[in-house]
């Protein structure tokens, strides 16, 4: 075995010792050099907190409080330097504070004020609603205080004969209605009469009607209800081109009294919107005849303080039923017994009667010396 001199151990244990020292020294220096490193990090990540507390403040500052509620909305951004402005909601200006304050400044008052007026709704809560545009001049004349002064005593028109199945109208109802400018009959110095019709949906007999007063060369009155015009416009469309007048038997077939007046004043203006729609028109009807012909002193004044005419008949039987008929000679038998001059007849273009009585029943009125005319033709 070989020895090793002291000399050589001596040398290599202070080559280690070097090298030990110089590890120690390089790893200390790491170390410092990552705590500086680290530090630098930290430093900046502190400086940019505080940038952004900074900021918040701003953001906070520029809060303005605008009610009582506390409600708020921030409007400024951080870079900005000048708090904004906030444009007031409302004729007040608005509190800016940084606490708010409720019980010191109220809640401003705001109006509502739409682009469009929202359509005008009458009617009773417990019935078919009428959502109407305020319509034309008409319902401008309404005065429902001075309407509501008058008896709403719900009456009946007609008055059934105990010989035949026809109704006529009694003295006293005749003064009533042509109190308020109503019409029963009309001129009996003139040789004149009247015939009139009533129009619903179930008017089934309206082209056999228009076909046998077109062969006549006779002109009507057509009291048009507004279902009427919807399930007939082109019938509709025939009846004002031949030049009959058109009058209003409401839009909705229902006991005016039982309405209030508002629902009553529109249901009556509806059916001229209807009527004006239909035929491209912008006019309105003047005759106006109650449904079922039950009416009272408050419905005949709520019409004639809006401008129309109530007419009633002088002469009607039961022909509004489409399916109960009394055959041709029975129903010609009634028609022409009581022709006169002034009468205005009321009939309906729902039952088969009329139609086939119609044509005879004109020409006995002509042969009596007696023409027809509407309610529009004028007076002699």
């Amino acid at each position: 075995m070989k020895k090793i001199s002291v000399q050589v151990i001596l040398k290599t244990a202070s080559r280690i010792s070097v090298a030990v020292t110089a590890l120690c020294i390089y790893g200390g220096a790491l170390a410092e050099l990552s705590f500086f490193c680290s530090r630098e990090t930290t430093v900046s990540a502190y400086n940019e907190n505080i940038a952004a507390q900074q900021d918040l403040v701003q953001v906070v500052d520029s809060i303005e409080y605008t009610d009582s509620e506390n409600t708020f909305s921030p409007t400024a951004t951080p870079s900005s330097t000048k708090k904004p402005t906030i444009a007031p909601t409302s004729t007040q200006n608005p509190t800016v504070a940084s606490t708010p304050t409720p019980s010191s400044t109220p809640k401003p008052t705001k109006t509502p004020t739409p682009a469009t007026p929202p359509p005008v709704v009458f009617g009773n809560s417990n019935d078919e609603q009428l959502s109407l545009p305020v319509s034309s001049v008409i319902l401008r004349q309404l005065d429902v205080t001075y309407v509501s002064k008058f008896p709403n005593y719900k009456t009946d028109y007609w008055v059934n004969t105990d010989t035949h199945p026809v109704y006529t109208v009694n003295t006293s109802k005749k003064k009533e209605v042509e109190k308020y400018g109503g019409i029963v009959e009309g001129d009996k110095s003139e040789s004149a009469m009247y015939l009139t019709f009533n129009l619903s949906s179930t008017s089934f007999c309206i082209d056999d009607i228009l076909d046998i007063l077109e062969e006549k060369k006779v002109k009507a009155t057509f009291f048009v209800l507004g279902e009427f015009i919807d399930f007939y416009p082109e019938q509709f469309n025939r009846i004002y081109n031949a030049g009959h007048c058109i009058a209003n038997h409401s839009y909705f077939h229902c006991v005016m009294p039982d309405k209030d007046i508002e629902y009553a004043a529109n249901n009556l203006v509806k059916l001229d919107d209807v009527v004006n729609k239909a035929l491209g028109t912008t006019t309105r009807t003047v005759y106006y005849r109650p449904p079922s012909g039950t009416y009272s002193e408050r419905d005949l004044a709520l019409a004639a303080s809006l401008g129309y005419t109530p007419v009633f008949w002088s002469f009607t039987y039961s022909d509004y039923s489409c399916d109960v008929t009394m055959g041709k000679t029975a129903a010609l038998e009634l028609l022409v017994s009581n022709i006169s001059n002034g009468a205005i007849y009321q009939l309906h273009a729902c039952n088969t009667d009329n139609v086939q009585a119609l044509p005879e029943f004109i020409d006995a009125v002509r042969a009596k010396g007696i023409e027809f005319k509407t309610l529009n033709d004028p007076k002699k």
